[in-house]
């Protein structure tokens, strides 16, 4: 089976993840996969610096994207906290039938 995502994230330092998914997905058993994290920089309308902004912004450019990876430090917030401001940010953007959030504990 095959699968197309994209990663968004806080800079730079993230790019390294889009490897690191693919190998996961790849264990999963997906046979074909493809993912990107595009610089957001570069889209001919600004795009802001909020998860929702983010996800708004890639869900027109994207398509046909089958999963979106949000990728957040926990910094002193804590990961309850980032899962509740991710779940917030797509609010009324994912529909039912396009996908559902799925908060992702990168300790493990």
């Amino acid at each position: 089976m095959k699968i197309r995502f994209i990663l968004t994230g806080e800079g730079t330092s993230d790019l390294n993840l889009v490897d690191h998914i693919e190998n996961v997905l790849i264990e999963e058993g997906f046979s074909e996969v493809s993912g990107e994290a595009p610089d957001l920089s570069m889209f001919q309308r600004p795009v802001g610096r909020t998860v929702r902004e983010k996800l708004d912004a890639l869900l027109r450019h994207y398509p046909n994207a089958d999963v979106i990876f949000v990728h957040r430090d926990a910094d002193n917030a804590g990961i309850v906290q980032r899962e509740q401001e991710i779940i917030a940010a797509a609010d009324g953007l994912v529909a039912a039938d396009r996908g559902r959030i799925q908060p992702v504990d990168a300790t493990h």
